[in-house]
């Protein structure tokens, strides 16, 4: 409270006014003894009342006569009467002692009546002693309504709102009655509602530093917040007493971060960020960058981060504390900068919540510290900045295992001049790499204090306080960068990660025992991964699952083992290690939500009877509507794939009536696996109508590569059905150019087929055009020289038949494809009459022994030409086997 706000209390009124009665009585007791008095008697003596008789509220008198105002003369009041032209005599009383005792009529007991009517008509002036009484009596009574009125006009608005008895505000004209009011109230009126109003304030709690401590310890963080901030209101506006302020400010801000205003608390930090004090600057930094990590500001709390590790070392008061401080910082910069880069690599969601921890070390000093230490913490490490407040100081020790190390100081310099020092003093060159439109970011002020500092260390401090980022090459060249932009995202993100890792490996270095190396060897591992690094980033998460077992990573780090050794198509491997994590960690959470990419896994590494056991486990589990479906599908795929073909029909039945109002890659890919388990239980027409659902979602749901071999099946089942139409439509579907040149030759050869099979041979011959002229692979040109004379065999043109038919036992290799076109050229050329050449190309093709039923049709060829020549000897051995 202000002193003006302590001469207003109760109290100090009531010893100001004992003192001036005081005053008063000696006053009085001289003026007895000055004025011309009678001899005195003892009886004649009148005892001056007590201050509590002297106001007691029986004794004011409402209305005093003239009597008793003016003791005096009858010259002396006389003129009191003027008007009324009458001469009020007044009263002797002859014995004084009988006079009643009157508390405001105190001249009257000092001047006796005989004296009075005697005095000559020059005393009518006031003696000295009135003079006094009356200003006595005019500043006790200024006393009384400043005691009442100026509380009002001093007090800060919070307490007069606490004293008033109703929050409303009251109008001019209520406080004019107000002001008349008090001035009719009565003497005994006014004392008694004093006694009223006094009752109604609530007394002022007295407030200490330690009882608010003990309030935030027992977070009981909203009283605390109140308490520090009316701390900070009556604090002296002495210099002297601008840390504390600064003090009070910090734990205000602490407060008010706890108590959840994040966007507030950052403005309250933000204003002592450019303390005097090291240690509110480091401690408000430190809080700066965890509200920044909180709103993602990743790259402006890795700065934040930086300012608090740049000033720790100035701090000489609690090294344990200073310490625990800087491995957080450490910790909080790496994880920044980490998360920076995978937000850009579009990772940062999927990640565990176990990976970035809290962070509490910067709460544990304040509160255990009283006044004294406090200031005394508060003082800690300003000398050490006031040395380089002139510049830069730079000093060198003794190498240490073959690098130099150095003490540095900077208080206030430019990032520019900091380097520039550097650089003169110990001959390590810097190199600027960005744009000249940044040329500000280069005068931006630092301010550190670092002892027996590497020259990779202090260049990576200096430019990360004013959120630069500093890279020493294999030369020793310094190398800044701004994080915050860039022009060729690859090249950005390779400069990133390797500073990432660069911390983190350091922080292991620095605090090997630290309870979150866990933690460091799983980021390394996601930071490898974006730049393809698969043996790096499986080290550490090997690490990671067998040496830090009981960190609650090591199952995610199972996982990320898998998912890379997908990738890599290490099947069996990814396999291994989710069981690992399925053993090994059943009960966690991970584990379980991990059980359909478990049995997707054994799927792909062949494990099928596993698979489909693993997916009637997730389906019974029901974790989510989503597994629940895919379970489903995977298990009908599995029980498919081990010819389990009512199994299959029965899960895959079961998934598409599930997942019939969602479409999608599985459900199209659900029909066609129904379809093909239908072709298996020889179900043509369950088949045909399960595939026509399935190629609805071709090519966007459903991939050529998953149907295309399936197509000729369902085509000749549409054929022998007598669904020539449906067939032409489902050949006509397929996306042509994404086909290959295999793929596209068999699709003409299935159309020309159909349109042979529907009559249509003109069509039929002009389905290829001139397809093959540029198809070299003799294979395919065989196929499309097949097809041509089977059109050709329909139509009755023997000859074209004869010709592509010979071309194609030219072409092509002793296979299938050869058997056939060698019978068809046999039967042609019997058709043609030419016995001799069906003859010749019988027995080449039984020379090369094919398989019997091809052995057996060019038996009864060769005994056809062989009855037509009419050597029916020949005919007979042919037809028994004996053909050579």
């Amino acid at each position: 409270m202000t002193d003006v706000n302590q001469k207003t209390e109760l109290g100090e009124m009531s010893r100001n006014w004992h003192t001036r009665l005081k005053e008063i009585r000696l006053a009085m007791v001289s003026n007895q003894h000055s004025l011309p008095r009678l001899a005195p008697q003892t009886d004649d003596i009148i005892q001056i009342p007590a201050d509590n008789e002297l106001f007691a509220a029986g004794t004011v008198i409402k209305q005093l006569p003239q009597d008793d105002i003016f003791a005096g003369s009858v010259p002396l009041y006389e003129p009191v009467n003027v008007k009324t032209n009458t001469v009020v005599n007044p009263v002797v009383n002859p014995n004084p002692a009988q006079i009643p005792l009157q508390p405001v009529n105190v001249v009257q007991p000092l001047i006796s009546p005989t004296l009075s009517a005697a005095a000559p008509l020059q005393d009518r002036r006031l003696s000295m002693f009135q003079v006094v009484l009356i200003a006595a009596i005019i500043l006790i009574s200024s006393i009384m309504i400043l005691e009442f009125v100026m509380p009002f006009f001093i007090a800060p608005p919070q307490q007069i709102a606490g004293q008033m008895p109703s929050s409303q505000p009251m109008h001019a004209e209520q406080q004019n009655v107000q002001v008349q009011s008090h001035a009719q109230v009565k003497p005994e009126d006014n004392v008694h509602e004093q006694k009223e109003l006094t009752a109604e304030i609530p007394a002022p709690q007295p407030m200490s530093l330690k009882d608010v401590q003990q309030l935030y310890i027992n977070e009981d963080y909203s009283k605390a917040l109140e308490k520090y901030q009316k701390l900070a209101e009556s604090i002296s506006a002495n210099p002297k007493e601008e840390l504390m302020k600064d003090y009070l400010q910090l734990q205000i801000a602490i407060c008010t971060e706890r108590t959840g205003q994040y966007n507030q608390a950052a403005v309250e930090f933000r204003k002592v960020l450019y303390s005097s004090s090291p240690v509110i600057r480091v401690v408000a930094a430190y809080h700066c960058g965890l509200l920044d990590m909180l709103g993602n500001q990743y790259l402006s709390a890795r700065t934040k981060a930086y300012q608090a590790i740049a000033l720790i070392d100035a701090i000489d008061y609690d090294k344990q504390w200073a310490q625990n401080l800087k491995k957080d910082c450490y910790f909080l910069a790496a994880q920044s900068l980490t998360r920076e880069i995978l937000t850009l690599c579009e990772v940062d969601k999927d990640q565990p919540a176990e990976l970035w921890p809290s962070y509490d070390a910067a709460d544990d000093l304040f509160t255990s510290l009283d006044e004294t230490q406090i200031r005394e913490l508060l003082n800690s490490g300003s000398n050490h900045l006031n040395e380089a407040v002139l510049g830069p100081q730079i000093q060198r020790f003794d190498s240490h295992g073959g690098l130099d190390v150095y003490d540095i100081k900077c208080s206030g310099a430019s990032i520019e001049e900091m380097l520039a020092k550097f650089s003169a003093y110990t001959k390590i060159d810097s190199k600027w790499n960005f744009d000249s439109n940044d040329n500000g970011l280069r005068k931006q002020l630092i301010y550190l204090y670092l002892l027996s500092s590497q020259s990779r260390q202090f260049a990576q401090t200096a430019a990360a306080s004013v959120g630069l980022l500093a890279h020493t090459d294999d030369n020793g060249l310094i190398n800044i960068y701004n994080p915050s932009s860039y022009s060729l995202l690859s090249q950005h993100l390779d400069i990133l990660i390797d500073e990432a890792v660069s911390q983190w490996r350091e922080f292991v270095l620095r605090f090997p025992d630290d309870n979150r190396i866990a933690n460091v060897h799983f980021a390394v591992g996601l930071l490898y991964t974006p730049r393809n690094l698969y043996t790096e980033s499986i080290s550490e998460y090997k690490l990671v699952a067998n040496r830090f077992a009981r960190s609650p990573l090591a199952p995610y780090a199972l996982l990320n083992l898998s998912k890379i050794k997908n990738t890599l198509k290490d099947y069996h491997g990814a396999y291994e290690d989710l069981r690992q994590l399925v053993e090994q960690f059943p009960d966690s959470s991970i584990a379980t939500t991990s059980a359909l990419y478990y049995a997707d896994t054994a799927c792909k590494a062949n494990l099928l009877e596993e698979s489909a056991r693993l997916y009637r486990k997730v389906y019974n589990l029901a974790l989510t509507q989503d597994s629940r479906f895919a379970a489903a599908f995977g298990a009908g795929k599995s029980s498919f794939l081990i010819k389990d073909y009512e199994t299959a029909e029965n899960w895959l039945t079961k998934y598409t009536k599930l997942a019939v109002d969602t479409p999608g890659k599985d459900l199209y890919m659900a029909y066609l696996y129904l379809a093909k388990t239908y072709l298996a239980q020889n179900k043509p027409d369950l088949a045909c109508t399960s595939f026509r659902y399935a190629v609805l979602g071709a090519p966007f749901y459903l991939p050529k590569e998953e149907y295309i071999e399936i197509i000729p099946v369902i085509v000749d089942t549409y054929m022998k059905q007598g669904s020539f139409v449906l067939a032409l439509s489902l050949i006509e579907s397929v996306d042509t150019p994404s086909l290959t040149p295999n793929e596209s030759v068999q699709l003409l050869l299935m159309q020309s087929k159909l349109l042979r099979s529907m009559g249509l041979i003109d069509k039929a011959l002009l389905v290829f055009g001139d397809r093959v002229e540029y198809t070299f692979d003799p294979e395919l040109k065989a196929k499309i020289y097949f097809e041509l004379s089977q059109s050709y065999i329909e139509k009755g043109d023997l000859n074209s038949a004869s010709k592509l038919l010979s071309d194609i036992i030219i072409l092509v290799k002793p296979g299938d494809l050869m058997n056939q076109a060698a019978l068809k050229l046999a039967q042609v050329c019997l058709d043609l009459g030419n016995n001799n050449q069906a003859i010749s190309v019988t027995r080449q093709l039984l020379s090369l022994e094919p398989r019997d039923d091809v052995k057996q049709k060019a038996l009864q060829l060769l005994a056809a030409a062989y009855k037509q020549n009419k050597n029916y000897d020949s005919a007979a051995l042919a037809l028994v086997g004996q053909w050579k």
